[in-house]
C-alpha cells in the first residue's frame, strides 16, 4: 500500500498587475538625471549591461553588469549617474500582493547564469505583447495585446523569478533581516488573528527553525514573545486613543480572553489596562 503525503503550499508572490514590461538599450543622453519620482507600484530593473548609480529613498546603489535592483512602491527614486554610455536593461513595473516584497528593499541581487537566462527569455517573449501608447495618449503604462494564456505565462514565470530571487543567498545577515522584516509586517497586518510558528513560516516560505533563528538574531527573543509584545504595544495606543472597553480591545487584538489579556498587560506594564488608561489620561491632563 502506497501512502501519499501532501504538503500545503503557500503562493510566495501574487503579481496582480503589470504596467510595463520590456527589454531594450538606452543611451544615457536621453535621461534627465537626478530628478526623483515615485509611483504606487514596484519596478524590477535588471541591468544586463551598464554601470549606473541609483538613488532610492536617501540611499545610493551602484549597479553593474548582471545585477538587479528594485524601486519600491511610493519611494522616491532616480538615476544619479552613468559610468558607461550604453544601458541594456530588462524593466517591468508591477503591483504585487505580498509582504515578501519587503525582502527586495535596499538590496542588489546577482542572479546566476541559469536565472539570468530565464529572465532574458521571459522578457524576450513578453516584450512582444507590450507597446508604448501614442505620444498624445494619457495612458499610464503600456498597452498589452497578450491573450489570457500569454498573460498567464508571463505572470507565472515572473512570479517564479521573484521567488528565485527571494531565495538567493544573501550577504551575512541580510537574508535574516529580510525574513524578520517580512514576518513583522505580516504580524502587523494580521494582529487580530492567531498566528502559529508553522503558519507564519509557511506564509514566508521558510522553515520554522530559520524563522526562529531570524527572530533570535534580530530581536534577541522568540517569535511568540515578539508578537505578544507587539499586541501589548498596540493595546497601549488603543487605550489612550479610544473609548473601547478592555474586553473589546482584547477581542480586537485576538487575545483568547479579557482575563488573559489583562494578566499579560499587568505583567508587562505593572498596571492593569484600566489603571494604565487612567494614569495616561491624568498625565495628559496635567500637560494641558
Amino acid at each position: 500500500m502506497i501512502i501519499r503525503r501532501t504538503t500545503k503550499l503557500s503562493q510566495c508572490f501574487n503579481v496582480t498587475e503589470i504596467m510595463s514590461f520590456f527589454s531594450t538599450c538606452f543611451d544615457n543622453t536621453i535621461f534627465n538625471l537626478g530628478n526623483p519620482e515615485s509611483y504606487p507600484f514596484w519596478a524590477f530593473i535588471y541591468t544586463q549591461k551598464g554601470d549606473l548609480t541609483f538613488k532610492i529613498g536617501e540611499k545610493l546603489y551602484e549597479v553593474h553588469d548582471g545585477e538587479i535592483v528594485f524601486y519600491p512602491a511610493n519611494i522616491p527614486h532616480t538615476i544619479v549617474s552613468f559610468k558607461k554610455r550604453r544601458w541594456d536593461v530588462c524593466f517591468a513595473t508591477f503591483t504585487c500582493e505580498s509582504e515578501r516584497m519587503r525582502a527586495f528593499e535596499e538590496k542588489i541581487f546577482t542572479p546566476d547564469a541559469k536565472l539570468a537566462e530565464r529572465i532574458g527569455f521571459l522578457f524576450s517573449y513578453g516584450r512582444g505583447y507590450f507597446r508604448n501608447p501614442a505620444r498624445d495618449d494619457k495612458v499610464k503604462g503600456m498597452f498589452c495585446d497578450a491573450d489570457e494564456n500569454a498573460l498567464f505565462k508571463i505572470k507565472s514565470e515572473f512570479e517564479g523569478i521573484l521567488t528565485d530571487l527571494y531565495t538567493l543567498p544573501q550577504k551575512s545577515g541580510s537574508k535574516t533581516t529580510a525574513i524578520f522584516n517580512s514576518a513583522v509586517g505580516y504580524m502587523r497586518e494580521h494582529m487580530g488573528k492567531p498566528i502559529s510558528l508553522s503558519s507564519l513560516a509557511l506564509e514566508l516560505c521558510v522553515s520554522v527553525s530559520t524563522l526562529k533563528k531570524a527572530f533570535q538574531k534580530e530581536s534577541g527573543g522568540g517569535v511568540n514573545k515578539y508578537y505578544i509584545d507587539m499586541k501589548l504595544q498596540a493595546a497601549c495606543e488603543i487605550l489612550c486613543e479610544s473609548e473601547l472597553s478592555v474586553g473589546e480591545i482584547a477581542e480586537k487584538l485576538g487575545f483568547c480572553s479579557q482575563f488573559y489579556f489583562s494578566e499579560l498587560f499587568k505583567s508587562r506594564y505593572s498596571l492593569s489596562p484600566t489603571a494604565y488608561r487612567n494614569h495616561q489620561a491624568a498625565a495628559n491632563a496635567k500637560l494641558l
